[in-house]
């Protein structure tokens, strides 16, 4: 199994940092800063341009990731993902749509995010073990 870049472009990085996955990030909660870790990855989109399916799997929902935005949830056979500031064509909520298809298209987070490049957000949730476990052991 492989999985495809849903854009077709590379990694963001801009002036309000990268969108590599485990850079360090801050954000305020409260009034107070919390450092964590970016749990996915950042792929540079155009507004309004087709992004595809990382991998076949089923629509399985519509995702909300914030107000104004949203994505879908992705269950394949060994990966789960979400891929999020996606407008997902409605009709394949619920079907399963295969590698490198269309699933909808890149939303513009300006306005949450002032400054930031535009980009989908993808998340790998889950992935079986067998894809990077080697049977021969290295030293």
């Amino acid at each position: 199994m492989y999985l495809v870049n849903p854009t077709g472009r590379k990694i963001r990085n801009d002036s309000r940092g990268a969108g590599y996955y485990g850079v360090r990030r801050t954000k305020t909660v409260d009034g107070h800063q919390i450092e964590y870790r970016h749990d996915g990855t950042d792929y540079e989109a155009e507004v309004g341009q087709e992004v595809v399916m990382p991998f076949t799997a089923l629509v399985e929902r519509e995702a909300k990731p914030c107000v104004g935005y949203s994505g879908v949830y992705l269950v394949g056979r060994r990966c789960k993902a979400k891929l999020f500031y996606v407008q997902p064509d409605p009709c394949l909520i619920g079907t399963t749509v295969n590698i490198g298809h269309r699933v909808g298209v890149a939303q513009d987070i300006s306005r949450k995010y002032p400054g930031v490049t535009p980009h989908v957000h993808l998340r790998i949730t889950s992935l079986d073990p067998e894809l990077i476990i080697s049977d021969t052991p290295v030293y």
